[in-house]
């Protein structure tokens, strides 16, 4: 229900924004999974009957490690100075919800490969960042994205690693997908710096100039 829910940001309108969705991901790992279930059911059915507001707006992938319960800054400075956020490639979001199990023969294989074999993995993780990479570029593919913003906790080596052969990768692309990292902590402090960088780059997304 979560990815059926996520897809309908695929559409030129969405009827959802991320920042809802993802509170619907921080909701799933609490909830009551009955509940939960009965909830996403309904606001599928209504979600799916309605358009989001007639926008011009870039549409941005936000990918990193992870986005805590009420962390919101990035997004909604997104928002704010003209961009929308369409699709996320984040710890709580899509490595949880995005590969369902297939409950054909034995069970605990069904779950290893679900769990070990399909899930989207993180940078520290085997196989590896080709893998990763992979999946982040079919995302941005599949919900028509025309950047990138890669947002992560300041002194986290492992993604700073990732962030920079990945921008890498994007460079080489035959068509390359402009894209902009930002480090950030739970405060607000930086607040004016980030709006700042994120204003610009929306507006060279606008304008088609690049930056990568």
């Amino acid at each position: 229900l979560l990815k059926k829910i996520s897809e309908l940001r695929k559409l030129p309108r969405p009827p959802i924004t991320t920042t809802e969705f993802i509170r619907l991901n921080h909701a799933a790992h609490v909830a009551d999974p009955h509940f939960m279930r009965e909830m996403l059911e309904i606001l599928y059915q209504d979600l799916s009957q309605k358009e989001g507001p007639e926008r011009e707006a870039p549409r941005i992938l936000i990918t990193g490690p992870n986005i805590a319960l009420g962390d919101s800054k990035v997004l909604d400075l997104v928002e704010a100075t003209g961009g929308m956020i369409v699709a996320e490639d984040i710890a709580e979001g899509v490595l949880f919800y995005w590969e369902n199990v297939e409950p054909q023969g034995d069970l605990y294989e069904a779950l290893a490969d679900r769990y070990l074999r399909r899930r989207p993995n993180c940078s520290f993780e085997i196989p590896g960042m080709e893998r990763h990479f992979d999946f982040i570029l079919k995302l941005a593919e599949d919900f028509s994205v025309d950047a990138i913003l890669w947002y992560q906790l300041r002194m986290c080596e492992t993604w700073d690693i990732e962030a920079h052969f990945f921008a890498q990768k994007l460079k080489e692309m035959k068509k390359p997908i402009r894209m902009i990292k930002l480090d950030s902590e739970y405060d607000i402090s930086d607040t004016g710096q980030l709006k700042t960088r994120i204003e610009a780059f929306i507006d060279t997304v606008k304008g088609g100039v690049d930056h990568v």
